[in-house]
């Protein structure tokens, strides 16, 4: 069974990769059909000029009549008839060539059309042979599973780091909407230090009244949200990159719970703050992402690792 489902994969495979390849050959496909149109419009053009010569010398006109007593009308005559022959044979060469690549156009894109259903026969083979070899007892079987709780493992992380990135976003958008809303930012582009300054300007407005309370607790909640999924990633506070992290995790938790206060007789979060809550947002999210990336090369990494032991299996 391990033998006809590896002969099937390699075919597979094999109708796979050239799909692939021909994929990447379709652009330069049709650049070639574009330049072979091109020169067989040049050509007819060509041969519509040396025809109305041929019209005109045959023609009962002043210039013919002319031609004709010089003596000049029949060897000119012959060379454009001689022209014209020779256009004709490129010209018929051409019309052949532009048939041909269309037609090998065409059937490239077709087989293209196919490429999904190419891939998901692979991969039903590809999983088929792991599910074999992992039935094997083997030291591939070992390997195997090994490789596939690493690649679930990271896949879970990406979910998780995906998810963690948008609720920052989210946070960061909430703080800069706070901000629009109060009139105070002078454009997008406001920095980092000046953004902690009217978030506190903001709150204190909030205990005089103002109606942009729920603004305030939207930014609170966002803060928290964000907080609870920087503690899901896993940081741990014995690696240095992971403590700043942490650090930078319990400024977002201090703010979001004085902002949750403001109600109070006192308000925790005012604009003396040596880290700024949205300094601190933004530089968590920057890290996350560089971390999202070493994980997306991880998987893949794994994930040729695995397809390389099933196929050599």
């Amino acid at each position: 069974m391990l033998e006809e489902i590896t002969a099937q994969l390699l075919e597979a495979k094999e109708r796979r990769d050239r799909g692939l390849s021909l994929r990447d050959q379709l652009p330069l496909m049709r650049e070639e059909l574009a330049r072979e149109v091109y020169q067989l419009h040049a050509l007819e053009a060509s041969m519509d000029a040396c025809q109305a010569k041929v019209d005109k010398l045959q023609s009962i006109s002043v210039s013919a009549i002319m031609a004709s007593l010089t003596g000049r009308k029949e060897s000119q005559l012959t060379a454009c008839l001689e022209e014209i022959e020779h256009y004709q044979k490129e010209f018929d060469a051409c019309v052949t060539e532009v048939a041909k690549l269309e037609t090998q156009l065409n059937q490239s894109e077709s087989d293209l059309a196919n490429m999904d259903q190419l891939n998901q026969v692979f991969e039903q083979l590809l999983e088929q042979k792991k599910t074999l070899i992992c039935q094997s007892h083997s030291e591939q079987a070992d390997q195997l599973k090994n490789l596939t709780s690493q690649i679930t493992l990271s896949k879970r992380n990406r979910q998780d780091f995906n998810k963690a990135i948008q609720i920052g976003e989210d946070a960061i958008e909430r703080m800069f909407s706070l901000i629009r809303s109060k009139g105070r930012a002078r454009n997008r582009g406001i920095n980092s230090r000046a953004g902690g300054v009217l978030i506190a300007a903001a709150v204190n407005q909030v205990m005089q009244g103002n109606p942009a309370k729920p603004a305030i607790r939207r930014v609170s909640e966002g803060l928290e949200k964000f907080h609870q999924s920087i503690l899901q990633l896993g940081y741990h506070s014995d690696h240095p990159r992971d403590k700043h992290i942490m650090e930078l995790a319990a400024v977002v938790a201090s703010s979001s719970t004085n902002l949750s206060k403001s109600g109070a007789s006192q308000i925790v979060w005012d604009a003396s703050q040596e880290n700024p809550i949205m300094d601190a947002v933004q530089e968590i999210v920057g890290l996350l992402k560089e971390d999202l990336k070493d994980i997306l090369k991880q998987i893949k990494t794994v994930e040729t690792e695995i397809q390389t032991l099933i196929e050599n299996a």
